[in-house]
């Protein structure tokens, strides 16, 4: 398309991000991850085995009524996945002696799985009561009120004086101190004073992981990456199994925009067997995407979509990758997949879950628009606006609709309204500057709009292209000239400086801008290209009232057929043409 540009494609976040975990601090366990049997035993001999074990114990406890025999039979319906029962054998087995200590180990850990909490707290208590309040069970004690009281205020005052205490009885424990420094960081929000007590935690053990990790947090938030970087790196140098420090190093990374280094980082923990989160595990993949290793991401995402075949953000993401690597029509069925499964979920509630789910639906619709298929836009568009009428791509495409059915009043509606929800959406003013300038001739209007835009820093070459083309229509000659100096070799801008120099009498000139500018078309848009030409060339015969030669280019205009916007002015000017001599 010359001179003015309709925007081609609109091609924002085409790639669904999972996501980026907030910097991780180290020290404080997942209480809810304990080593418990996930099933009962499968087979039967190990179920006989079992049964005769129970019953030899509960003949045990009938005669001696053993502590130590109740113990066992918990951990009988332990290893049986009984876990009710386990927990009353437990409870029985402290009640009967207060002072079991691997009872109180085998009991809290099954509360706290199953959401008993407030009773976790209370045998937490017992314990310490029954250990004379031991630095290793109180200290994982404040831990556990952090986890499930920590939204307290006044839990974590008590906390805090606790830990205090604790540390100032226990000088040498560098773990308790960096426990207080994870308080004081992520509940009291005082960072100079966590920097200080981390500080002071690896002055006594300069080895300790989880301290070197929480000081690259405290660097990491004042922006200093490389410090953070450094301590980052410690922490995984003295534990090679510390993924938290892997994905906080990859945060790093990210934040400075080097999504190579932050892939490398991710790649070696998997290459050391760790297990990541779900989001720093699905950043593997879409940080392959994000460095263009293409083949290496389409390869990343069949194996996941193995493992997670209802994964409607998988599918969108491997349609990319073939995208990328040309193949449009698997990419297109990619796509496909992903909305299809998706529409099942939203049909049942009628609730968009999450915002990323239409990226696939965007996906789908730029590369209809992309490829002119006009139907396919316009059910894409419906299915966007049915799960979130004031999604700002799903207006511009249903403009997109419009206009190519030249239905420009509607269409101008759409643009406007995709403006009114994003400010920011660079093709729709493309757009909708073309309506302006190309239909309604409104060059005013089109120059305000335009300069919005542009002003804000868009560096569009059609924004930048469509703005000049009004200018000069307009009559602001210097203006436009200003903006097309050290413009690239575009056909966009080529036109304009054809158009440029036939305003300023220059013809020859002009036509050779235009025919270099048409030279770079696809075959598609040459002739569009060239019935523009033949236009302009018409206007400018016109106003040099050389009218035969205006007459001509009129001509040769028409015969290029009636299919683009241009042709109605062709029209405009032969009518106008018959009412000269």
């Amino acid at each position: 398309m010359l001179t003015p540009a309709i925007a081609e494609k609109e091609n924002k976040d085409a790639l669904t991000a999972p996501g980026l975990n907030k910097p991780t601090l180290g020290g404080l366990p997942d209480f809810k991850q304990f080593d418990l049997p996930q099933s009962a035993p499968s087979t039967s001999n190990e179920l006989v085995f079992l049964a005769n074990q129970r019953t030899r114990v509960k003949q045990y406890i009938r005669s001696f009524k053993s502590p130590r025999a109740l113990m066992e039979l918990g951990d009988i319906h332990l290893l049986r996945g009984k876990y009710g029962q386990a927990k009353k054998c437990y409870k029985n087995a402290i009640a009967a002696d207060p002072n079991l200590i691997a009872a109180y180990r085998k009991l809290i850990p099954l509360l706290i799985q199953s959401n008993d909490v407030d009773d976790a707290n209370n045998y937490y208590r017992r314990l310490l009561a029954a250990t004379n309040n031991h630095p290793n069970y109180e200290h994982e004690y404040l831990l556990f009120k952090i986890a499930f009281f920590g939204h307290k205020a006044d839990e974590i005052k008590d906390i805090e004086v606790s830990l205090k205490q604790l540390v100032e009885h226990n000088s040498d424990r560098d773990d308790i101190e960096n426990t207080l420094g994870l308080l004081t960081l992520s509940y009291k929000k005082d960072k100079k004073a966590a920097q200080k007590i981390f500080t002071s935690a690896l002055a006594k053990n300069p080895k300790n992981v989880h301290a070197n990790n929480n000081l690259g947090l405290c660097f990491l938030d004042d922006k200093d990456f490389s410090t953070a970087t450094k301590y980052f790196k410690k922490a995984v140098s003295f534990d090679a199994k510390y993924s938290t420090g892997y994905e906080n190093l990859a945060a790093t990374y990210l934040m400075q925009q080097k999504p190579a280094n932050a892939l490398k980082t991710l790649l070696e923990a998997k290459d050391a067997n760790l297990i990541l989160s779900e989001v720093w595990e699905h950043n593997i993949g879409w940080l392959m995407l994000k460095t263009s290793d293409f083949k290496a991401a389409r390869k990343w995402y069949k194996a996941k979509i193995e493992e997670e075949p209802d994964n409607n953000f998988l599918f969108n993401n491997l349609g990319l990758c073939y995208e990328r690597l040309g193949d449009i029509d698997t990419a297109k069925s990619y796509y496909l997949q992903a909305t299809r499964m998706y529409n099942k979920r939203f049909e049942k509630t009628k609730i968009l879950h999450d915002l990323r789910a239409l990226t696939a639906y965007h996906n789908l619709a730029r590369v209809a628009n992309y490829e002119n298929d006009t139907d396919e836009l316009e059910i894409v568009s419906k299915q966007i606006l049915a799960m979130k009428p004031d999604d700002p791509r799903g207006h511009y495409y249903r403009g997109v609709v419009r206009m190519n059915k030249k239905d420009y009043k509607n269409a101008k509606l759409q643009f406007e309204k995709v403006i009114q929800l994003d400010e920011n959406f660079v093709a729709a003013y493309i757009n909708l500057g073309f309506i302006l300038e190309s239909i309604e001739h409104d060059y005013a209007s089109a120059i305000d709009l335009l300069e919005k835009i542009v002003s804000r820093g868009a560096d569009d070459i059609l924004a930048i292209n469509n703005l000049v083309f009004a200018y000069i229509k307009n009559g602001d000659i210097n203006k436009g000239e200003k903006l097309l100096k050290n413009t690239p070799k575009h056909p966009s801008f080529l036109a304009t400086k054809g158009l440029l120099s036939f305003t300023k009498g220059n013809v020859n000139e002009g036509n050779k801008l235009y025919k270099e500018a048409i030279g770079l078309l696809s075959a598609r848009m040459k002739n569009e290209g060239e019935q523009i030409w033949e236009y302009e060339q018409a206007v400018y015969w016109l106003r040099q009232n050389a009218l035969e030669k205006a007459r001509k280019h009129v001509q040769a205009a028409k015969a290029l057929g009636d299919k683009i916007y241009v042709y109605k002015d062709v029209l405009a000017l032969e009518k106008e043409l018959k009412t000269k001599k």
